[in-house]
């Protein structure tokens, strides 16, 4: 007996085999700092970029190496104020800071997501024992 060769239309009506491997979707936005497709990036500019710790409380300046596994990412430069951010960014790759840092507030928002396990910021770092942030208010 010969076996039928059925063909079916996927929900974009696209013709598929019944047998045809399902469609896998992206991969999401890595949590690692170093990884290439880390959901924190600011900017990106040649080999280096701006992203946002994982914890929120600094921006962190890297700069990639293309290794073969693809792109690593390390940290050079450690800032909680747009200044010495802009400074940094000078300084270490000696290009023009993009634009998208000059929009950035002046001091990172120190709020923690809320993950289990993960403990809270010490009073000193939270941002009503600032002396930056009484002053401003």
């Amino acid at each position: 007996m010969t076996e039928l060769n059925t063909v079916a239309a996927n929900d974009a009506g696209h013709l598929v085999s019944p047998k045809s491997p399902p469609r896998r979707t992206p991969p999401a936005p890595s949590k690692q700092e170093s990884h290439a497709d880390y959901a924190g990036i600011v900017v990106q500019q040649g080999r280096w970029r701006v992203i946002v710790c994982r914890d929120g409380i600094q921006w962190i300046i890297q700069k990639g190496d293309l290794t073969r596994d693809g792109w690593r990412w390390t940290g050079k430069s450690y800032c909680r104020t747009r200044k010495a951010l802009l400074r940094d960014c000078v300084r270490r790759s000696a290009l023009p800071a993009p634009p998208e840092l000059h929009r950035l507030p002046e001091r990172i928002n120190l709020q923690v997501a809320k993950v289990p396990g993960q403990s809270k910021l010490p009073d000193q770092l939270h941002p009503a024992n600032d002396s930056n942030t009484k002053a401003a208010a």
